[in-house]
């Protein structure tokens, strides 16, 4: 793991956060070296964590910028990809509705190729019928006439 350490000047020479931390992680928070002023020492710890939290204000700023950015762009992707899926759809739509004119002129095709077979059906079976009915008329014709 990367640690972070943050340097800080003070009258000894340059200590990192954590050392100036742990003088004050001792049992009940007694500094260990009372040589050096405890006011100072937390001067320098209120203008190390003042530094991180101007870091951290910077951070947040950058991530907000950051996160507005994504958003924009995801709003972006979603109005895209809803435009695309509306093309799509309509699309299907006429692709579904021309599928359905063909089916259904097929289906009247067929209707009309059945009724024409059933009226060339009917004509050959009357075509059938008409010698024999022709010759009943005649037949009671000339009953009649006698």
């Amino acid at each position: 793991m990367v640690e972070r350490r943050r340097q800080l000047s003070s009258g000894q020479g340059t200590r990192t956060l954590n050392e100036i931390l742990d003088r004050f992680r001792r049992p009940a928070g007694v500094p260990v070296a009372a040589a050096v002023e405890p006011d100072s020492e937390l001067l320098e710890l209120f203008a190390a964590l003042d530094d991180l939290d101007h870091q951290a204000d910077v951070l947040r700023e950058a991530s907000a910028v950051t996160v507005a950015a994504v958003r924009a762009q995801a709003a972006a992707d979603a109005d895209r990809v809803l435009d695309e899926g509306r093309r799509e759809a309509e699309r299907e739509s006429v692709r579904t509705r021309a599928m359905r004119i063909r089916a259904a002129e097929e289906e009247r095709d067929a209707a009309i190729q059945a009724a024409r077979a059933e009226n060339e059906r009917m004509t050959i079976a009357a075509r059938a019928r008409i010698p024999a009915l022709v010759d009943r008329v005649v037949q009671r014709v000339l009953e009649v006439e006698v």
